[in-house]
């Protein structure tokens, strides 16, 4: 039980004075891992009731946990915040964890370990080195110097110059690293274009935001799955040996076309004119590209207006949704009530979707392989986004990136748009 160390020392010196101490995990598709979890809470808390709330799981999830001793209860509605409150209102508990913490004191996966295929990569190619003894020490931070060494090595492999990188030893941020990371690849002026349309169309993106864009468009971020939401970074936290070990790996398989492909498609990256409620509506999203994907994550911190709580802060889809129109204060929010996808395509009326033709910025799409005029549910609704132009060319805002409707999934499964910036007499 690797990691059991990592248990909360409160969680289990409140057992000897609490009335009773429930545990409670909400799980999808957590098969490989929740017995491990459930075990290792037994063993720390043996007179607590282990609570699983499988969360509409499509592997044996329920099954092991069951076997390892957790009681299981179901919550078919999507998303971290629900199934909590499902396992709360079935545990009565005083204390609650959720997933991520819980699959960190299993040992699923360490802080600095995650990423061992991608260090060895970037080892035998000489971008990053072991420390002496041999040791990658993913958990560490990427030193300045470290940078420099991983920037030597790309240049030579590219046959290009060494971007300028900081002096010194100390820490680097993440959107430092993606910054330089870009410069290095040559596409400096992609993301200085997009950076200017953001600004030019009144959207006050933050300063990371060209580079973050490119590099969301490379694949240079890692999302991890929702059992390492605690592992996620903020653009401004200093990026850990691990997570630079899987953007560098991913920057030596990147190929001359691949660069190609991301210039041809943001130098034709542009914005329209937008009116005041669209602005105050984008300049939301546009100020959280580069934030972490989190499973269930609604909010900027850690609480979370319907579980109470999320592993770190960030969005899943309908998650930035409900931060953009709904935590903001946004007037247009109070028509949105429901939390996930699905649910907030299913408040629309037939009668209120737009086609395609129809969209501007500020406009939800939804997709998945529901029509236009079929009835939304969790298994035909999958995803969302916040739309950035209008028509043909909509570019949408989603969490972590911009993408094209030109890419595959989205162009294939968009469901239906909907808009929430207008009166009703604007969808008739």
């Amino acid at each position: 039980m690797a990691g059991l160390e990592s248990l909360p020392r409160s969680l289990a010196a409140s057992q000897a004075g609490a009335e009773r101490i429930a545990v409670v995990i909400p799980c999808f598709d957590e098969a490989a891992q929740v017995g491990s979890v459930v075990r290792a809470f037994r063993a720390a808390l043996p007179d607590a009731e282990i609570v699983v709330v499988d969360n509409a799981s499509r592997d044996a999830t329920a099954a092991v946990a069951r076997e390892a001793g957790a009681r299981i209860v179901h919550e078919s509605r999507a998303g971290k915040g629900n199934a909590l409150l499902c396992g709360l209102a079935a545990a009565g508990v005083l204390c609650a964890v959720a997933g991520a913490g819980a699959a960190s004191i299993a040992g699923a996966a360490t802080f600095g370990g995650w990423s061992h295929a991608e260090q060895r990569v970037v080892v035998r190619a000489g971008v990053m080195r072991p420390y002496p003894g041999g040791a990658f020490h993913g958990e560490r931070r990427l030193s300045a110097d470290q940078l420099r060494w991983a920037l030597r090595a790309l240049a030579r492999e590219a046959g290009a110059e060494r971007v300028a990188a900081p002096g010194g030893g100390g820490t680097v941020t993440v959107r430092a690293f993606d910054r330089i990371v870009v410069d290095q690849l040559g596409l400096t002026d992609v993301a200085a274009h997009v950076q200017r349309e953001a600004r030019a169309a009144g959207l006050a993106p933050p300063d990371r935001f060209g580079a973050e864009v490119v590099a969301r468009q490379l694949g240079l971020r890692f999302n991890h799955p929702s059992r390492e939401d605690g592992f996620e970074l903020f653009p401004g936290d200093a990026i850990t040996r691990a997570e630079a070990a899987w953007s560098l790996a991913r920057v030596l398989r990147l190929r001359d076309g691949d660069l190609a492909y991301v210039r041809e498609q943001l130098m034709g990256f542009s914005l329209p004119r937008y009116d005041a409620d669209q602005r105050r509506v984008l300049r939301v999203a546009v100020a959280r590209i580069g934030w972490p994907y989190i499973w269930g994550g609604e909010s900027d911190g850690t609480s979370s207006s319907i579980g109470g709580w999320q592993a770190h802060g960030g969005f899943d889809c309908s998650g930035l949704v409900w931060r953009v129109f709904k935590l903001s204060g946004s007037p247009w929010g109070r028509e949105i009530q429901g939390r996930t996808a699905a649910q907030q395509a299913g408040e629309i009326p037939r009668n209120r979707r737009l086609r395609l033709h129809r969209v501007r910025g500020g406009d939800l799409l939804f997709f998945g392989s529901a029509s236009f005029t079929s009835t939304p549910t969790e298994a035909n609704v999958v995803h969302e986004g916040i739309a950035l132009t209008p028509a043909q060319k909509t570019c949408i805002v989603e969490i972590l990136c911009t993408r094209e409707l030109g890419d595959p999934f989205r162009r294939d499964a968009l469901s239906r748009p909907v808009r929430h910036l207008a009166k009703y007499k604007d969808y008739v």
